[in-house]
Order: structure tokens, then sequence, then C-alpha cells
């Protein structure tokens, strides 16, 4: 129970997190900024070190990008940037080579696919509304009524307040 607790002060009330970072040999945060503000958060783990020393690092995972990127995308890039461009994707000045690509063909292929993610939304909604999985209402809150020539934007995880979801509609109303 000692291991769930946050400090060594009394604090009454088992805490899961507590307990993962005692029980953890490494601890990570998910970015830089993350790293920081959970530093802050769990400095009362450590009370006598300094935020330079409190063992939790920031990671970022990386995408493997011939598997995530759609072959449109590859077969674009590989018609202006080269066969071999996957080999130079994480060299930014290597990148500036995307000025090459016209406007017109790289608009081409995002409205192919978010029309090809719209069609699978939508289906997706449909079999579970005609398998009675949910009812109307929720089939157009799951996206039934998307539209692919207006600007959409989700989220497919977790929106935290860090992620600063506010600042889309600020700049949506100008």
């Amino acid at each position: 129970m000692q291991l769930g607790q946050p400090d060594n002060q009394g604090h009454s009330g088992f805490n899961m997190t507590a307990l993962a970072i005692n029980t953890s040999h490494r601890r990570n945060a998910v970015s830089r900024l993350h790293e920081a503000e959970t530093k802050k958060m769990w400095r009362i783990i450590w009370p006598d070190r300094p935020d330079e020393q409190i063992p939790i690092i920031h990671i970022t995972n990386g995408v493997h990008g011939p598997s995530w990127i759609a072959h449109e995308w590859r077969d674009l890039f590989a018609r202006y940037l080269g066969q071999d461009w996957q080999n130079w994707q994480d060299e930014p000045e290597y990148w500036k080579h995307i000025r090459n690509v016209p406007d017109e063909e790289m608009w081409d292929v995002h409205r192919q696919l978010k029309s090809r993610l719209i069609e699978v939304v939508m289906g997706r909604a449909q079999v579970r509304w005609a398998e009675g999985e949910v009812t109307g209402n929720q089939v157009i809150s799951m996206g039934a009524l998307l539209n692919p020539n207006i600007l959409t934007i989700g989220f497919a995880r977790r929106l935290t307040d860090y992620k600063r979801a506010a600042m889309i509609s600020r700049i949506a109303k100008g």
C-alpha cells in the first residue's frame, strides 16, 4: 500500500499512478512538454531532487512510413522526390523538394483519401445501426453526415487541455 502513496507525508488514499511510478524501472512522458509537466506533477515523489534529476524522460513515438503512408502518397512522392525518398525522410533539408510536387496533385490525393475514409466511417456506422448496436442519433454522431468538401477536424484519441483544442475554435472565429 505504501508504494501507492505519492509521498511519506501521511497523505491518505491509494494512487495507481504513484504505484506505477514507484515500481517502474523507467518512466517516460510522450513529449518534451509533457516531460516538464510530469516532472512538476510528480516531484512530490523526489522532493530533494532538482527537475533535471527527476527520473522521467520524454520519448516520441515514431511512425513506420512504409506501413503508415497510403500508397497514393508513396507513389506521388516517388514520382517527384525519387524512388528512394524514404531513405531521406528524416532529413529536414530533403523535404524542401516537396515543393516540386504540384499542388493540384497533392490536393487530388488528399481528396481521394478523405473520400475513402468517409466511406469507411459511414459504412461502419451503417453496419452497427443495422445490427442494432446503435441508435439513429448515434449513427449521425459517428459521422454518417460527413461531407468530403467540408473541413473536418477529428480526434482519434483522448483530447486533453495541453493539446490546445480551444485554439481551433479561436482560429475558426477569426
